[in-house]
Parts: C-alpha cells; structure tokens; sequence
C-alpha cells in the first residue's frame, strides 16, 4: 500500500533544487557526450549515432511510477532509504541509431568510459520481444550484458543503461539505445500505454501487429547495410585506380565504414573475408596507409583467433606487429596492445606461457610508461602476467601481480564488479594449486555471488565459476558435490559454446576425473579418449592439456590393469611435457614416479632410464 505523505516526499527528494539541477547538469552531459565524441562522427559517409533525446520525469510521472511499483507486492518498496538506488531514470537519455551493428560501437565507447574512471555503468540490460532479435543481439556480443529480458507485454527492443557519475554518488541517467525505427514504435506505444497500460484489447492487438512490422523493417535495414559492406570491399577499385586518385579521400572515407561495419560483426567468417578485401586495397590502392595496414592484419588475426586457426592468427599479428613496430617503434601503445595479442595465442593455442610472458612484459613495460602504473589497461597487462606466472607454478610472483591488478580495479569498479571478480577469480585459483583448498572455496564463493548479481544466469562467466568451485570439491573428496557443480557448467557450456568448445572440453575432462575418483574406469577412460580426441584436432601437439590428457588416459588403464597401454600414455605425457621444456616443472617428477611404478608392472626388460631415453628421443 502507499503512503501519500511518504510518496510526496520521495518525490520532493528529487525535485528540490539542488538534486533536480545535479540530475540535469549529468544528463546534459551524457547527451553531450553522444552527440559530440569524435568516434561517432568519423564512420562516414553514415554517423553511428542519428539523434539524441534527453529528458527529466516530470513530477506527476515519478509519482505515478512511485505508487505503481508500491502497488506491486512482488518488488521492494521505493522509500526514502532506498529511492536513489530504486529510481534511476528520473534523468533520462535517448540514444536513436539506424541498424543494429551500430549498436557495438555505441556499447565500447560507453564501457571504454567505465574504464577510464569517467562514468560508472551501475547496470546494462537488452530488451527484446522476438527471437530474431535476441540471436542478433547474442551475435553482436551481448550476450555479456546484465540480462537479456524479455518484454512480452510491451513488445520493443531497447538496449539500457543505468549511468552515474561514480559508484557511490546518488545521481544517476538512463541511456536507451535504439534504432529510428524502435523510436517510432516507443513513441506511439507511449501514447497509448504509459503512465497506465491501455485497456482497448483492439489497440493491444494493432500496437502487436506495429511491432512486427518494425522488426522486419530493422531486420531490412540490416541487411541493407551489410549489402552496402559487401559492395564497398567487392568493388574493383584496382579497375578504376587513377579514378579514385583524385579522389582517394572519398575511398579512405568508405572504406573508414566498411571496417567500422566489420568490426562490429560478430560473424567472424564475414568479418576476414570484409578486412581481407579492406587489406587488399589499402596495400595495392591507397598509399601511406602503414598504420591502418598493421590495424587490418590485427583484425584479420582476431578473426583467425576466434575461428579457432590460431597458427594463422599468430601469424597476421606478427604481420602487424612488424608494421608497427618499423613505423611506430618499439615503445607505442598500439605496438604494446599487439604484444598482448600475440601473448593470448601462445597462452591459449600453444601453451607456451615463458613466451606469453615475455610479450607481456613487453606490453608492460610501454603501458606502464605512457599510462601510468593506474590505468585499467596496464591492470589487464598485471592479470595476464599473473595468470601466466601461475600457470608456470610461480605462486608468489602470481599473487603479487594479482594484487597489483587488484587494487587498480577496486579503485574504477568498485567491489562487486564483473572485472574485479575476474582478478579475485585468479587469486583463488593460486590458493588453490598451493593447496589452500578453504581459502580458495571462500574466494570462489565471492566471485559467484558477484557474477551471479551481474551476469545472465546462463552466461559462459557464470559457467566457469560452477567449474571452479566443482574443482575445489574434487580436491577436498566431495566428489558428488564437484559432479554437481561441473554438470550446471557443461549444461551451459555445450549450449552457449558448443561441444567443441576448449572450455566444454576441460569441464568433461574433469567429469573423466569424477569418474575416475568414483571407481568408474571405463566410462572414464571412454570420456578422457573423447577429450584426446578434440584437443589434438584443436591445440598444438606440445599443449600442456594434451599431456595431461595422456596422463589422464595411463591411470585409467592402470586401473584396469593394462599397463603397456598405461605406459603408452605416461610415455607420450612426458614427451609433451619434455619437449616444450617444462620439465622442471613439481608435477613432472611425479609424472615420472607414476611412470617408473607402471614400467615395473609390465613385461618389458629395460630400466627406467632407457625408457625415458627412448621416450624423449622420439621426434
């Protein structure tokens, strides 16, 4: 129930001078910032962004919104305690674009200014009615945000976001974004059902069938726009070369929209082959394009990364990288973002983290200069060196640069941040390998309850932490639990990645290990075969997971007794493990007590010694 006095306070709170002008000054400058940052205007001949709308609720709204949600038993109550935190579009901003690829580009600059300390995006949720749309939005990457709703009752698609001057302060904007055409439909659908939703059944039924027409005709611009992409990178601008040369500036400017349109497509097949025309014509068309050349090889190598041919991948961010380095030196910040680049591939393709780490002391070392030792990108540098140094067993140096990461995020993102959970994240897992197995379990926790608040219940984030916690459980014995917890992360993760997916495959390894922990050695070894399988079609044939696949394997079979084949398996784990040098690693002298133990149960007439000879000799 409402109480009057209570809702005429709420709302003088609000509008009483010194709060409504705060609330205002701060949506000016959101509106501001969007019609004039430079990145929106420079995707010529077409702007990101149409037009913007700003606008304050005007009294009667906020106290109808007030007295509606109090009226509702299923949400909290709007008081006087919490109503900055429950009212956060008093202040509001529309942003209104002309497709959706546009959106990409408008969601990075907004997060970019997260980053930078600038803002703080206290919550970003996309709405939708029909499916069409949700796919678009999840191939576009925002399948990341908050929560993908979906509004059934109101039927518009709308991408929102709760912006503040910083976590702690009490002003705060809401930034719709959406197309011309979702504008139109918002419009009249407002007319009709707000404050109060319509009772005319028949308006219901038109404002449905209005909606649907604006989803095939957002779904027609699309497609209009990408035509034009295909177009623009498909034209023999070779044919008409002394054409376009009094004329390269308008070339420059298409082709600005044509990467700007790839970029933002999530199809990464589409993508390589748009940058791979792009490329074509800033090498053999345009000249003194050095530096867009070096930006076009990193594109077509990110493209490569996220199809899975990470040898090409390497490759195109070495052709960038040798470009930028001649034309840009050795000490510029582009240069230092592709050291980290080719340091994710040998962090993920190879696992060659000794090489990962020298790129990013690298990119360190410039980031560090020209930024500063409190930028939020020389953080990432500080988390990507961490979790290298762990993966290594460097457990000390891991946690301090962790730490270092650390207090860098807390600082711009506050507490319970999806990116400060990422480092909390990497800290557990080094309390972890020191067998700090509570310690870790508590850190876990943290991180899910953070990511749970911040993320889609079936985001691959929230996958990763059921796997996480699951393997604490498996270390401490509780191996019903962990089967639990792995299960809820494959579910997700055979869904939102695919079967083939590297981290669909470690949770099924794992479920091997279950099984394996459980006295179930066939289905194990059935599990851990399928596992071979997959990461030697999909990693480098020296990849640590590959070993410890093998090492997998030779323990199920000497638990059912087979030890030649055991020994087959123990013998190819350490080849891996010896060839890509990491034999100085703890677990390799395990590796080679196990097979030692496995060598004396066999028939072979050969010490130890000589086997390990023949094994690490094989090429």
């Amino acid at each position: 129930m409402n109480n009057p006095d209570e809702v005429e306070t709420i709302v003088k709170l609000f509008t009483q001078e010194q709060n409504h002008s705060e609330f205002e000054l701060f949506m000016k400058e959101v509106a501001t910032f969007f019609v004039g940052h430079y990145e929106f205007a420079k995707a010529n001949p077409l702007s990101i962004v149409h037009s913007v709308k700003y606008r304050i609720k005007d009294s009667d709204h906020l106290r109808k919104k007030i007295q509606r949600i109090n009226d509702d038993n299923t949400k909290t109550r709007i008081s006087l305690d919490n109503a900055f935190e429950r009212i956060t579009d008093y202040a509001g901003v529309r942003v209104m674009h002309l497709h959706l690829l546009q959106l990409v580009p408008i969601d990075r600059v907004i997060m970019d200014r997260m980053k930078e300390g600038k803002w703080y995006v206290k919550e970003k949720m996309g709405y939708y009615w029909d499916p069409e749309t949700a796919k678009f939005l999840e191939i576009l990457g925002f399948h990341n945000i908050h929560e993908i709703k979906r509004k059934d009752d109101s039927y518009y698609t709308s991408v929102h976001y709760t912006i503040k001057p910083s976590e702690k302060s009490n002003i705060s904007c809401e930034v719709q974004v959406r197309t011309l055409f979702e504008e139109i439909f918002g419009e009249v659908s407002h007319t009709f059902d707000y404050p109060n939703r319509t009772n005319s059944f028949m308006i219901q039924e038109l404002l449905k069938v209005l909606s649907g027409q604006v989803a095939v005709d957002t779904r027609l611009i699309n497609s209009l726009f990408k035509a034009h992409v295909d177009i623009l990178v498909n034209y023999d601008y070779e044919k008409h070369k002394e054409e376009y040369k009094s004329n390269d500036g308008y070339l420059r400017q298409q082709l600005e929209y044509a990467d700007f349109i790839a970029k933002s497509c999530k199809d990464y097949h589409q993508s390589l082959n748009w940058f791979k025309n792009i490329l074509a014509f800033r090498e053999n068309v345009l000249e003194k394009e050095a530096p867009k050349i070096a930006a076009t090889y990193n594109d077509i190598a990110w493209c490569y990364f996220h199809l899975g041919d990470y040898p090409q991948a390497l490759e195109e961010f070495n052709k960038a990288l040798k470009i930028r380095e001649e034309m840009l030196g050795k000490e510029h910040l582009d240069t230092a973002a592709t050291y980290n680049d080719i340091a994710w591939v040998y962090d993920t393709y190879y696992g060659d983290y000794s090489q990962a780490l020298e790129m990013l002391n690298k990119a360190l070392e410039i980031r560090e200069t020209i930024l500063g030792k409190e930028h939020l990108d020389t953080a990432s540098t500080y988390n990507n060196i961490a979790w290298d140094h762990e993966r290594m067993g460097n457990y000390p140096q891991a946690l301090e640069e962790y730490g270092k990461a650390l207090t860098i995020r807390k600082n711009i993102y506050g507490e319970n941040n999806v990116h400060t959970a990422a480092t909390y994240n990497g800290i557990a897992w080094v309390y972890f390998h020191q067998g700090k197995y509570s310690k870790a379990l508590k850190m876990f926790k943290k991180v899910r309850k953070i990511r749970e608040k911040e993320l889609e219940k079936d985001d691959p984030g929230i996958a990763a932490i059921y796997n996480d916690i699951a393997f604490v459980y498996e270390r401490q014995g509780k191996y019903s639990d962990a089967l639990e917890e792995f299960q809820k992360a494959l579910e997700i993760r055979e869904r939102k990645l695919g079967k083939d997916h590297p981290d669909t495959v470690e949770t099924n390894n794992s479920i091997a290990w279950i099984d394996f922990h459980q006295g179930n050695y066939p289905q194990a070894l059935e599990k851990f075969q399928n596992v071979l399988t997959i990461r030697k079609n999909k990693l480098a044939e020296n990849h640590p997971d590959i070993a410890a696949t093998y090492e997998g394997i030779a323990k199920t079979h000497a638990k059912l007794g087979d030890y030649s084949e055991a020994l087959d398996g123990f013998g190819n784990a350490i080849r891996i493990v010896h060839k890509a040098s990491r034999q100085n690693q703890p677990h390799f002298n395990l590796l080679q007590s196990n097979a030692k133990e496995t060598l004396e149960r066999t028939e072979l007439e050969k010490s130890f010694d000589e086997w390990f000879a023949e094994v690490t000799a094989v090429k």
